[in-house]
């Protein structure tokens, strides 16, 4: 890819010559760039495999600066904007590709082709990219299928994330590494590859889904949730629907199911059993009721119903707790004597 300023035709000869390396090492290119003059400053280094490229670098425009970009085929790009502000947009038609520092995405972008890409004055627009292409981006595009495989049948660019993905910190260790690669000779080659592979992996995971947005919780509303709590638990053998418990307290279902989790980290059902689960264990403890009789007691009309929910927040079964409370009587003749000798 060929980047340059609409105006000068050149971002780094303008104004005085660039300090240019490059260096070619089994089988791979790599060359640095810095440049200081009256557009601004910045530098950028870029890595060259098989059907691979990696990029990264920083620029500081002394103005605003539309940039113009040209690509000779077609190319998959992880996109990863450390820092900063960029505005994009492929010649024809499409809308405007905005970044902000700290988000990602993969894009499929058609080739030949060119574009533009606005930076603004006063600050620091600091990137790291990827490009993929033949044999890569052929696997990538048939493995990703949806948005990617549409874009690259149809000749059209496209995104794998409708919106952009922060930056996580697993991917900035994973670009750093490439950065810091240590390796030389034919082992550098295999380091780079598997680290962009892991950083594709990285962003190909679906994204999680948003938490809902929390509610505007009144003094009011706080109060009804409070009073709901204590109507649900005041008899948690008989305790109310939902529906009966959000009109008993005088708030409507969404706003009692969603306030409650907000309020109190818990679901309404989750707050209920696990109160009956502790008055379970509680009572087992004391040792005067069988599990039967304790099951019945807190709600559940089959006892194996009340063993397995039990089980899975205490990780023991019932009759575990009851056959090991400190004030159980013990049998045989030695409990008879231990016994005798307590109530001396």
């Amino acid at each position: 890819m060929k980047l340059y300023d609409i105006a000068t035709a050149d971002l780094a000869d303008i104004g005085g010559s660039p300090a240019r390396t490059s260096l070619v090492a089994s089988g791979i290119r790599e060359e640095t760039i810095r440049f200081a003059n009256a557009l601004g400053q910045g530098s950028y280094h870029d890595i060259y495999l098989p059907d691979l490229h990696i990029g990264y670098g920083d620029l500081r425009p002394s103005r605003p600066l539309r940039l113009r970009s040209q690509l000779s085929a077609p190319t998959l790009e992880m996109h990863f904007l450390l820092e900063g502000a960029c505005v994009s947009q492929l010649d024809g038609p499409g809308p405007a590709l905005a970044f902000r520092g700290g988000e990602s995405n993969l894009l499929f972008l058609p080739g030949p082709a060119s574009g533009r890409h606005e930076v603004a004055a006063g600050q620091t627009c600091r990137e790291f990219e990827v490009h993929l292409s033949g044999a890569y981006l052929q696997r990538v595009v048939q493995a990703s299928a949806g948005p990617l495989a549409q874009g690259w049948a149809g000749g059209t660019w496209a995104l794998l994330h409708p919106q952009h993905r922060p930056i996580s910190p697993a991917m900035r260790q994973l670009m750093q590494q490439l950065i810091d690669c240590p390796l030389q000779g034919p082992a550098r080659r295999f380091w780079l590859e598997a680290k962009v592979l892991e950083l594709l992996a990285l962003l190909l995971v679906p994204a999680e889904p948003a938490p809902p947005p929390k509610l505007r919780l009144r003094a009011a509303d706080i109060d009804k949730l409070h009073a709901a709590r204590a109507l649900l638990l005041q008899d948690v053998s008989q305790a109310p629907t939902l529906p009966q418990l959000a009109a008993l307290a005088g708030l409507n279902e969404c706003k009692l199911k969603q306030g409650f989790r907000q309020l109190f980290g818990d679901t309404v059902y989750g707050c209920l059993l696990h109160c009956k689960l502790e008055k379970a264990r509680a009572c087992l403890l004391q040792g005067d009721l069988t599990v039967a009789e304790v099951a019945e007691l807190v709600g559940y009309r089959h006892a194996s119903h009340f063993t397995s929910a039990f089980k899975k927040k205490y990780g023991v079964l019932p009759k575990s707790i009851a056959g090991s409370r400190p004030n159980a009587k013990q049998g045989g003749l030695v409990g008879a004597v231990l016994d005798s000798a307590a109530r001396r």
